[in-house]
């Protein structure tokens, strides 16, 4: 039954192999993955097969570069080479929409009757992922790359259903330089953006499955010019701005914690070190801190007279070459 409803794709063996992938992501992920029941979720399986699509034109018949319809508000055009389709605007036909949802009613079945430790969470990701790799299934091309979401467990479905289908040939581009668990993923191979990240993932291979694991920028070409110290940056993450419905509570508390010995840390030098200047650069991004949070958090930290905050306008990026030493709990920024 499992072989027929994903289209000989998975077989019972790799089904429980997938099951138990996402199980042990959402246990030891410090993402919150909260299901809310089983009609919630067949719900959102509905959501995703009658997604609004357009008809796309590709400019190859080899391979075609996607990722989820917000990746472009996420991460800006100059981060890829390539333009990216989002997954939404593959199209799905009447008969080809009719004939999945046959089959998830199937699936449905399935799950109550034989499969029944299979928590609603995974089961609707499972099946979403199906649908997703069902829209890019019926294109002709055959190298897939996907960019960045590897902690939405939709998106590792679909990794693993391309990585089984022998049509196609899945290539995953991860942003993230910090892994853990929430970042686990399937694919036939995997870029991370430098070798250190690499490393770790073949360290790790477990939770970075992939038959290759290729780097885009060295480390060892990092260079120190002058090793004087003038200036300072603090990146924050700005956890005590997170909410702990999308991380969850312990993972936030800690951040929390942190952020505070930093901070106790970097006024006690400032107060040592006048000649050195300290810039305080909230995570203005996604909104997760706003001037007006920033300015009553770091208020304290502030009445130094050599440490002071980025204005919101302004982007980190921009004074990168003005900071000699930067200081981050857990971001990218760290890498760039």
């Amino acid at each position: 039954m499992i072989n027929f409803i994903f289209n000989g794709i998975l077989d019972v063996s790799k089904f429980k192999t997938l099951c138990l992938f996402l199980n042990k992501k959402i246990k030891n992920s410090e993402l919150t993955h909260n299901s809310k029941g089983y009609f919630y979720e067949i719900l959102r399986v509905f959501k995703y097969l009658h997604q609004s699509s357009k008809k796309v034109i590709f400019n190859s018949d080899k391979s075609i570069h996607l990722s989820l319809s917000y990746y472009s508000f996420e991460y800006p055009k100059e981060y890829a080479d390539n333009t990216i389709v989002s997954l939404d605007d593959l199209p799905l036909g009447f008969f080809k929409k009719s004939s999945i949802l046959f089959k998830f009613f199937m699936y449905i079945l399935l799950c109550k009757l034989k499969y029944r430790k299979t928590s609603p969470i995974v089961m609707s990701s499972v099946f979403i992922g199906f649908i997703y790799h069902e829209r890019i299934n019926i294109l002709k091309q055959y190298d897939i790359h996907f960019y960045s979401y590897s902690y939405v467990l939709d998106v590792v479905t679909l990794c693993y259903f391309l990585k089984e289908n022998p049509c196609k040939s899945i290539t995953f581009h991860e942003p993230v330089n910090f892994l853990d668990e929430s970042n686990s993923i399937i694919a036939n191979s995997i870029y991370f953006n430098n070798n250190i990240t690499k490393d770790y993932a073949i360290k790790n291979s477990d939770k970075y499955q992939a038959d290759n694991y290729y780097f885009v920028n060295s480390c060892s070409e990092i260079s120190i010019i002058d090793s004087r110290i003038k200036s300072i940056g603090y990146y924050s993450e700005g956890y005590y701005n997170r909410p702990t419905s999308f991380v969850n509570k312990n993972a936030i508390e800690l951040g929390r914690r942190i952020e505070k010995k930093i901070l106790k840390f970097l006024r006690s030098f400032a107060m040592e070190n006048r000649d050195i200047n300290i810039t305080i650069y909230p995570h203005y991004h996604r909104g997760v801190e706003s001037l007006e949070s920033a300015k009553f958090f770091y208020e304290d930290t502030l009445k130094e007279t050599n440490i002071n905050l980025n204005p919101f306008e302004k982007k980190s990026s921009d004074t990168f070459s003005a900071i000699d030493l930067g200081v981050v709990v857990r971001s990218n920024i760290f890498w760039d």
